[in-house]
């Protein structure tokens, strides 16, 4: 058995919960695996197959992953603690595995630090796989990315997106910085992203936008 336990909404973001989705779909071709979400009902439609449990807090989480005696755990939450770890191990997992930081204490068995930023990072306590290489990309995006790129020798219009709910407020700041008349600029609203923060950027108006 494999669990797969991440949390996401509207101040953290949803890209963990997508990355989780798209790993719990492609290990549930071969393998028993369950994915428990920390999630509201709304975010939750986009990612609710069968084997996709929505819960809302951690003591709920707890309460699923307490009945399998024997599994390995893969977190994708956003700065768990260590006790978190603790309780894991002592009810049965055989790996903990854990994408993203580890500044709260957590302490798995494999860390996966996904990004490609050039800094020091070294922890004896755990196996570390380091790279591009372990970024979890969606099917849809592979199955429409371009084969090849081609160059590009003027340019009209850009697109801005800061995923699903882009809580540091990216959007705002980029939407109001916007002072030329030189390109078009799409700007995405994440589905995440609280209705009043959407009516509020709406009210920003301005002809190339």
């Amino acid at each position: 058995m494999i669990i797969v336990h991440a949390k996401g909404n509207s101040q953290l973001g949803i890209g963990n919960l997508s990355r989780s989705y798209e790993l719990i779909k492609y290990l549930s071709i071969t393998k028993d695996v369950i994915g428990i979400f920390e999630c509201d009902e709304n975010i939750f439609k986009r990612y609710n197959v069968n084997n996709i449990y929505r819960v809302d807090n951690l003591n709920q989480s707890l309460e699923l992953i307490t009945k399998y005696k024997s599994f390995i755990y893969i977190s994708d939450l956003v700065s768990p603690q260590k006790e978190l770890s603790s309780i894991i191990r002592e009810n049965g997992a055989k790996q903990i595995l854990h994408f993203n930081e580890i500044n709260s204490g957590f302490e798995p068995d494999i860390l996966f630090v996904t990004d490609g930023f050039d800094y020091e990072f070294f922890d004896n306590r755990f196996k570390i796989y380091r790279g591009f290489e372990y970024y979890i990309v969606g099917n849809e995006v592979i199955k429409n990315r371009k084969k090849s790129l081609e160059s590009i020798k003027s340019m009209k219009n850009i697109l801005i997106c800061f995923g699903g709910a882009d809580p540091a407020f990216f959007t705002e700041y980029f939407a109001k910085k916007i002072n030329d008349s030189k390109y078009n600029y799409k700007i995405v609203l994440g589905p995440a992203m609280p209705k009043n923060r959407k009516e509020n950027i709406l009210t920003i108006k301005k002809e190339n936008i």
